[in-house]
């Protein structure tokens, strides 16, 4: 019931920035796993209209931003980049592609190169702990260091980094 409650709200969602588009395509790629093509008639307009807007939100570097109308000319830098809905936008496109849809396979690599150069160990801030969290927790391997410096900032983080932290030690298979 809950995952019916999800497809409905994001199937009549009128915003399109990317993280929207990219959520719709995921619900509706699950609606048609599911066999709910009666709650979602679309769904497969849905999951092409995220496939096809993926160079739209990405830059060069693998960077993705929220609205592809809002350009700043250093929206990709690498530190003022979006990191978390780069972490975020990998995450559902493997799972799309996974699912069986074509995910362009640059844009995952370039997704992948972005995460991986932001992955790095911390010290102490805890701001830019957290930024690590969300990012390893977007890779598909994250490195041992960063996963051991996650762990020592752990109780200083907040939920969402702690939630972010434990997906990245599980795709790391940190023990």
């Amino acid at each position: 019931a809950l995952v019916h409650r999800w497809i409905d709200d994001l199937n009549a969602y009128p915003h399109r920035c990317w993280e929207q588009i990219l959520s719709r395509g995921v619900a509706a790629a699950i609606a048609i796993e599911r066999g709910d093509g009666e709650r979602w008639p679309d769904a497969k307009a849905a999951v092409q209209e995220a496939l096809e807007n993926v160079a739209v939100f990405q830059g060069e570097n693998g960077a993705f931003r929220y609205f592809a109308d809002a350009e700043d000319p250093g929206r990709y830098e690498e530190e003022k980049a979006q990191h978390a809905l780069t972490a975020y936008s990998m995450r559902a496109l493997r799972l799309l592609r996974d699912m069986g849809h074509a995910v362009p396979a640059d844009a995952l690599s370039r997704g992948e190169g972005f995460l991986q150069r932001r992955s790095q160990s911390s010290g102490d801030d805890k701001a830019q702990a957290e930024q690590t969290a969300f990012v390893a927790a977007g890779q598909t391997r994250p490195g041992r260091a960063v996963l051991d410096a996650l762990w020592r900032q752990w109780p200083a983080f907040g939920l969402p980094a702690r939630v972010a932290t434990t997906r990245a030690m599980l795709a790391g298979e940190h023990p």
